[in-house]
């Protein structure tokens, strides 16, 4: 079933606007509900510590609403590059590790596909059980810290919508970036998603396999037919949040990838990494003391902080 178009495309266009103002890259996969920025420059390894709000209640989301047996399935976060996807609605079927999550709340198979996913896959971590929210407990840590570089400074995560046929809620492909620098916290809602390989239509059907798999999709215009996730105002409303906070910097660390700012030649931003500075003495003379002039690339001292020896003599949190 399809609600107004006319007020999706609203939507979208308020959330829309309100991300350019925050300058964080964002889609209609997820809404950003606050930003803290930073001053840590993405070239520096850092770690976050995060949260799963639940905002999937009965108040919220009145259709058929399971009652005590709603729950979430311990959540999954994952900090990776570019070049790996745990889920996306472009047109593409979920994985058999985003297929077991979906229906049935077990990792394991994720957390093989992303071992498998090799250097793309920075770091993960994972709740330790289910988040019952008809127990008052709105909320659960994710166990120890995300860690994340240069090379890896993207999230997703994912946990099942209990009792469902197959879906869930998560981000895809977060970047917690503004100007070159690492947020210092941020919180983003994220809405119910359809992983394409159960045909139930209510939150207790039976089993019933889609065959062939369909794409993941975000249930927001194509919506199950007894509308079960939509709000008392007629639109499909975020059902999780994610709220992450930058750790402290308890020791001094550099990425041989990061870059730096090297110049501007010809109007375009020249940079080198860390590890190529590190090769030659001369090379640390001469751009170590450099100030960058390049909001979008720190200096070789922001980043190449054990190279150019800039490392703080105490521990600072730098935001």
């Amino acid at each position: 079933m399809y609600f107004s178009l006319s007020i999706n495309l609203l939507l979208l266009q308020v959330w829309s606007v309100y991300s350019q103002d925050q300058d964080i890259p964002t889609s209609e996969t997820y809404q950003v509900r606050r930003v803290t920025t930073g001053e840590t420059p993405v070239g520096i390894p850092i770690a976050y510590t995060c949260q799963f709000n639940n905002l999937w209640t009965a108040d919220r989301h009145p259709k058929s609403y399971p009652g005590g047996s709603a729950h979430w399935s311990p959540m999954l976060m994952a900090s990776h590059s570019k070049k790996y996807t745990m889920f996306s609605d472009q047109d593409k079927v979920a994985s058999q590790g985003v297929k077991s999550v979906a229906e049935t709340g077990g990792t394991s198979t994720l957390k093989s596909e992303l071992a498998a996913a090799g250097k793309n896959v920075k770091d993960f971590t994972t709740a330790s059980s289910s988040l019952f929210p008809s127990n008052n407990n709105q909320s659960k840590n994710i166990n120890g810290q995300l860690e994340m570089d240069v090379g890896h400074r993207t999230i997703s995560s994912i946990s099942m919508v209990a009792p469902s046929p197959d879906w869930f809620t998560g981000l895809s492909n977060y970047r917690p970036v503004k100007d070159g620098k690492w947020l210092q916290s941020f919180s983003v809602d994220t809405y119910p998603w359809d992983a394409g390989t159960d045909s139930g239509t209510s939150y207790t059907s039976g089993n019933s396999a889609t065959n062939p798999k369909e794409r993941v999709y975000r249930i927001f215009y194509d919506l199950p037919e007894n509308n079960v996730f939509i709000g008392k105002d007629g639109s499909v409303l975020p059902v999780g949040q994610w709220s992450c906070d930058k750790v402290k910097e308890t020791e001094c660390r550099e990425d041989q990838g990061a870059k730096f700012f090297q110049k501007m030649k010809d109007g375009k931003l020249r940079t080198k990494k860390c590890r190529w500075l590190a090769k030659k003495i001369a090379r640390k003379n001469r751009f170590c003391s450099k100030i960058s002039t390049n909001v979008y690339a720190p200096s070789a001292g922001d980043v190449c902080r054990v190279t150019c020896e800039t490392c703080p003599s105490i521990s600072t949190d730098d935001d």
